[in-house]
């Protein structure tokens, strides 16, 4: 690894001035009715005491209730006999820390109402008590029916003797349109998401109510304007029509609740906005490394200022104070046909070829309208001689069955016929089948298709959208996007035919590596397929694990297969026996590792455990000088960058940037890699799941993830939602 040499580098979280021993807290030790509800037991305590007191710094964890001050009344639970503990935390105690991290946070929020001038109070708002951001009350954004929202997330982690504060700059998407307004529209169905922004509590919406909110209903055994009159908050039902219809609604345990639709809206995703108000959101979201921190940091400096128990200090931010040691991890070679090396996957396959080079076969799915269209025809027929000329010059020869392609008319309109059509033509395709379709059809039958293909009959499919195939006419002069465009389709034909176009050209610092993920989905969560990824990058196997997971831990049993399986997958590759594997789970560890440790030592394999956390709020940046007319004052020559490979390390930890976005593609987003047990320093872990970052080989562009939990993720998901075969044991990859 080679050392930086830039003036300043920061991460997004400092070390609070004060620390636990600076801090005494109240704590009360609350009697424990039922073991196995120790987690939530207190939770509507703590609400009424937080109400009665006026006091919003109260809080809990398993049997201790907590405040910063003594909780005077105790209302209807006076006669519970607790006494308070006025002192510090004892740091050796789990429960004890999580306390005092609770209030921290709390504090964080509720400080901003301790503002003194009326503009200050109203320049942020607490959006849902569980919600640990601090939002900016006035939208960035809010036109054509979305509004976008600016807010700092924060979390707290008492770290030894320390008190470690993060935050991280992130934004927030809602329509104007409440759920009146869009049923009005028509625009709400049976199973759409849909929020209580005013709480933050998120829903499954059901149907509209066969009472009005001034109706008695059997949810609540009152009407819903009586119980917010019992609740004294009249406010919310003032100027209501009594008539107005109420929703009834699902939470995630299944639980329903009737609720007045204009406390309500629909769910808004971002990605589903459409192109053009997509790019118009990102012109307020996508903020290049010098233009994030320094909002970043704004906030927090204001947001804090008032609080009494944190205390920022911008020179804590920086990481030799935060202990971390920071170095630049240097991008791996892959190793291409011929055995040549190159650093990049689009001049490596273009100058050597694919790794692995064979014949394969594929058939063709083409919307017949395309086809019976003469110019669409001739478009279609020069791309596929194309792309079948391109794939031999890269040593793979593309070998297709023309005496079958569908000419029979698809009723691409009625979603139950077209279908209905698919069934019928779907005995006629064997091989990996490259699917082409206008793009909105694409989007909307890309699962239905890979239901029918995939999930039912066991063929992979590679989906291809007229418009990208208009982009490579020969009259067209874009010589460098045909090439991306004919690469990364081959690369996904490639994928569904189990060819390995490229492997890494030094060994990783173990044998094997699996990647655990569960995909957690409407309640159920399962377990997708393994991938063995061996010590030179590629796919060795995938292997069909598919099965409804108690939450999110795999079962003991699927991972004593797993692991077998990956004996079996590297000993039949390189002729070796597998001596070190590692795991890399996807978030936070779940699984048993004193059980995991039971099956390698009986297989007399050493193991690794490692998390690669791929959501976190954290950023990190150099603050790097210009280098024209420097002034060491002169803070306009000054800007905040981030670069490929950026790793800070700590102990068992370590923070590690794995892209190089464009400035108009935002900030690069670091991973968090967290050793759990094994011997691997962890310079090798990083130095690893950096170089399986590069082994993404569905596409010329590397992945954030390394493949380990990039695929175990995908893989999930498809198996979740039923789009790949129930069964799988080769190195096709059905996902990509």
């Amino acid at each position: 690894m080679v050392s930086l040499n830039r003036e300043f580098n920061v991460i997004t979280e400092f070390k609070n001035e004060l620390k636990p021993e600076d801090i005494k807290i109240f704590l009360y030790s609350m009697p424990i009715k039922d073991i196995n509800e120790r987690h939530s037991e207190n939770y509507a305590i703590v609400q009424e005491l937080k109400k009665i007191n006026e006091n919003p710094n109260i809080v809990f964890n398993e049997y201790i209730i907590a405040s910063f001050n003594p909780i005077i009344n105790w209302g209807k639970y006076k006669d519970i006999d607790v006494k308070p503990d006025n002192r510090n935390i004892d740091l050796d105690n789990s429960t004890e820390r999580k306390i005092l991290e609770r209030l921290l946070l709390c504090d964080i929020k509720n400080n901003i109402n301790n503002n003194t001038t009326w503009e200050q109070q109203n320049k942020y708002e607490i959006r849902g008590n569980a919600n640990p951001a601090v939002y900016l009350r006035k939208p960035i954004y809010l036109n054509n029916n979305l509004i976008i929202r600016r807010k700092l997330n924060f979390d707290v982690n008492i770290d030894k003797k320390d008190i470690i504060i993060g935050f991280f700059l992130n934004h927030e998407f809602e329509y104007q349109k409440t759920l009146d307004e869009e049923i009005k529209c028509g625009n709400i169905q049976k199973g759409d998401k849909v929020k209580d922004f005013y709480n933050n509590i998120t829903y499954e919406f059901l149907e509209m109510a066969p009472f009005s909110i001034s109706q008695e209903n059997k949810y609540m055994r009152s009407s819903i304007i009586e119980y917010y009159l019992n609740k004294g908050q009249s406010y919310i039902i003032s100027g209501l029509d009594k008539n107005t219809k109420a929703v009834l609604v699902k939470n995630k345990e299944g639980s329903i609740f009737p609720y007045i639709p204009n406390r309500l809206k629909k769910i808004c995703v971002f990605e589903n906005l459409g192109n053009k108000r997509i790019i118009e959101g990102n012109k307020y979201i996508k903020m290049n490394p010098s233009q994030n921190m320094s909002e970043s940091i704004k906030l927090a400096e204001d947001i804090l200022k008032n609080s009494k128990y944190v205390k920022f200090n911008k020179a804590n931010m920086i990481v030799e104070k935060m202990g971390y040691k920071k170095d630049i991890v240097k991008r791996p070679a892959l190793k291409f046909g011929k055995n040549e090396s190159n650093f990049s996957a689009m001049y490596g396959l273009n100058k050597s070829g694919s790794y692995e080079q064979k014949n394969i076969e594929i058939d063709y799915f083409i919307d017949p309208k395309i086809l019976n269209n003469k110019r669409d025809y001739q478009i279609v027929y020069s791309f596929l001689n194309d792309i079948i000329s391109k794939s031999k010059d890269l040593g793979v020869e593309i070998n297709t069955d023309k005496s079958y392609i569908n000419l029979t008319p698809i009723n691409i309109k009625n979603e139950n016929e077209f279908e209905l059509n698919i069934m019928e033509i779907i005995k006629n395709y064997n091989n990996p089948v490259l699917v082409i379709l206008e793009k909105e059809n694409i989007d909307k039958y890309y699962e239905t298709l890979k239901k029918i293909f995939g999930g039912r009959n066991s063929i992979a499919t590679q989906f291809v959208d007229l418009d990208t195939i208009k982009r490579c006419d020969p009259k067209i002069d874009n010589k460098r996007g045909k090439e991306s465009i004919f690469l990364n389709i081959l690369l996904g034909i490639y994928c569904k035919s189990g060819i390995q176009p490229w492997v890494l050209a030094n060994s990783l610092s173990a044998d094997c590596y699996i990647g655990l993920d569960v995909c957690r989905e409407n309640n159920m969560s399962t377990a997708g397929l393994i991938q063995v990824i061996g010590k030179d990058g590629r796919v060795l196997k995938s292997k069909t694990v598919s099965s409804k997971q108690s939450g999110e831990k795999i079962e003991i049993n699927k991972l004593k297969e797993i692991v077998i399986e990956a004996i079996a997958a590297y000993q039949s590759t390189y002729n070796k026996k597998l001596e070190h594997i590692v795991f890399h789970r996807d978030g936070i560890n779940r699984e048993d590792i004193d059980l995991l440790k039971e099956i390698t030592n009986s297989l007399e394999i050493k193991f690794d455990y490692v998390e690669v956390t791929k959501n976190i709020n954290r950023r990190m940046a150099m603050l790097e000088k210009s280098d024209e007319n420097y002034n060491h004052r002169d803070k306009e020559n000054k800007k905040w960058i981030t670069e490929i490979g950026m790793c800070l390390k700590k102990e068992n930890e370590a923070y590690l940037i794995t892209t190089n976005p464009s400035k108009n593609m935002g900030m690069a987003r670091p991973l968090r890699i967290k050793k759990v047990y094994g011997n691997q320093n962890i310079d090798d872990i990083v130095k690893d799941i950096y170089k399986l970052s590069f082994m993404h080989i569905g596409s010329i562009m590397k992945s954030r993830l390394p493949i380990t939990t990039h695929y175990a993720d995908l893989s999930s998901i498809y198996s979740h939602r039923e789009l790949m075969p129930k069964s799988v044991d080769n190195n096709i990859l059905h996902f990509i």
